[in-house]
């Protein structure tokens, strides 16, 4: 059986520095919370997933990233009509 080690959000707003963390152990790699943090953009809530940081920190680890985003069709609606 496989086992999985648990990467706990080191600060309040680390949610996504937390799971980069873990997906980057998985691979070998050894990077703390606060310097993917301090490599992305911050907001109120935690750091943004869809700008040029977010896509040159995963570059640097060779992983490719694209975004995209699904809007509901009502949501849709609200916005273009």
């Amino acid at each position: 059986m496989r086992q999985y080690s648990l990467t706990p959000q080191e600060e309040k707003n680390y949610c996504v520095p937390s799971c980069l963390q873990a997906i980057l152990r998985n691979y070998n790699i050894e990077e703390t919370q606060r310097e993917i943090f301090q490599q992305l953009t911050p907001t109120e809530k935690g750091v943004l997933i869809f700008d040029d940081k977010f896509k040159n920190l995963l570059s640097k680890f060779e992983f490719n990233y694209d975004f995209f985003c699904i809007i509901r069709r009502h949501l849709m609606n609200l916005i273009f009509y």
